[in-house]
């Protein structure tokens, strides 16, 4: 069982060292967020905690991106890329029930991890359909990296087709 403690060392090494990132990482029914930053602010990391968040689900070339939008211009967004699935494990996870997404925000100088929140989301299912209809691409990282360059956060928000909010 990994442990993940405020004022300890992020546990996975490999996301650690690598500047200012934003990732998700898939697990056995879901993903989790991970968020490295310089300079984390006592407000950004209270607000990180328990502030008002916008979650919202933006889709382009069956890639699913989740925004997050805490306001004030402190937001960003990850992608889903199913093919970092293990392949016998790739319907257990389509096929999961979970909506529960772990968010870390580590300051990316130490790796330490200064906040942590849990969120269920509404639109998981959404997000599952979204994946299954990827698992038939080719080059999803490409297509990925292609969105990334010519969609903005602002944008992935605007265009959302789903969106709930935390208060």
């Amino acid at each position: 069982m990994i442990k993940y403690e405020v004022g300890q060392k992020f546990p996975h090494d490999q996301y650690l060292s690598r500047g200012e990132l934003t990732v998700s990482i898939l697990n056995e029914a879901f993903f989790d967020v991970f968020v490295s930053l310089n300079g984390i602010s006592h407000d950004e990391k209270e607000t990180w905690k328990k502030g008002k968040m916008t979650v919202s689900l933006y889709s382009d070339q069956n890639i699913p991106f989740i925004i997050f939008d805490f306001g004030n211009g402190f937001s960003f967004d990850v992608s889903i890329d199913i093919k970092k699935v293990l392949d016998d494990k790739v319907d257990d996870w389509l096929n999961s029930e979970a909506n529960s997404i772990n968010m870390y925000l580590v300051d990316a100088d130490s790796g330490i991890l200064v906040a942590m929140r849990m969120i269920g989301i509404s639109f998981a299912e959404n997000i599952r359909d979204i994946c299954e209809r990827q698992t038939y691409l080719i080059n999803t990282e490409e297509k990925i990296n292609n969105i990334l360059s010519t969609t903005t956060t602002a944008e992935m928000i605007k265009n959302a087709s789903k969106k709930q909010h935390f208060k």
